[in-house]
């Protein structure tokens, strides 16, 4: 793991890094992490979609099949302290996927190459993933009456891969987002700050779109103040070089 005065990282037996902001000794985001993982899988046939998109699980409709993660060649040992490792984890079907990550007290940057045996038939395709969690501690019944006094101008800035920049806020619903707004069809880089986050503004974006397409949305949230995401993937479901590695800035 390592501390810095902005937020402590660890890395997770699961090959998960997680990220918990602070503010001195004070824990932000409910002292719920951010967290970032790999989606590691391969199609057997052609996803009818017309994409090659890993996934965080096997989508069968989509001919898509997940390869888990069972080990690590060499881990570096607990409570080691992290700036810069460079990882070998070991999937299904003797893939080795070659991790890199950065850490430094302004943030942390995560890159990965999967490495197919000749004895698979199919190919890894990989995407990597930066998690956010539920932002506050909800009640059954509550609502964005409710929320405002914890949220207040919480929201999520993003620049456009048009150039546009756009202001996703946490108290409106992802569908009616959508309906004007066009983050979901890419974007080049995110900010986030507000009251959730207290001193700390975050900035998220690859380092290069090169062949690349980096979003935000929800798999499971109606707004963005609940789990979210953000993911970055090659267009050919290849590797996330060191050039397009994904960058976090905390301030």
């Amino acid at each position: 793991m390592l501390e810095s005065t902005n937020f402590d990282v660890a890395l997770h037996g699961n090959g998960h890094f997680y990220l918990y902001l602070k503010d001195g000794s004070e824990p932000l985001l409910q002292g719920r992490p951010l967290v970032f993982r790999f989606y590691h899988g391969y199609y057997n046939k052609p996803n009818p979609r017309g994409d090659t998109h890993a996934y965080s699980s096997t989508r069968a409709d989509l001919h898509y099949y997940f390869r888990k993660m069972v080990g690590f060649k060499n881990p570096p040992k607990p409570s080691e302290k992290l700036g810069r490792i460079e990882l070998q984890a070991e999937l299904e079907d003797g893939v080795i996927l070659e991790i890199g990550f950065e850490a430094t007290s302004r943030g942390v940057a995560i890159w990965a190459e999967a490495d197919d045996p000749s004895s698979v038939d199919h190919e890894t395709v990989l995407s990597v993933g930066f998690h956010s969690p539920d932002s506050i501690l909800m009640k059954d019944g509550d609502g964005p009456k409710q929320w405002k006094k914890f949220v207040d101008e919480t929201a999520i800035e993003v620049k456009t891969k048009t150039g546009a920049r756009e202001t996703i806020p946490y108290l409106e619903k992802w569908d009616d987002l959508k309906k004007k707004l066009t983050y979901h069809k890419g974007i080049e880089t995110a900010f986030v700050s507000g009251k959730v986050f207290g001193k700390r503004k975050i900035t998220i974006g690859p380092k290069s779109l090169r062949n690349s397409l980096f979003t935000v949305g929800s798999y499971s949230g109606v707004f963005p103040l609940q789990h979210h995401y953000y993911i970055l993937r090659d267009l050919s479901g290849g590797e996330i070089d060191k050039g397009r590695r994904l960058e976090v800035e905390i301030k």
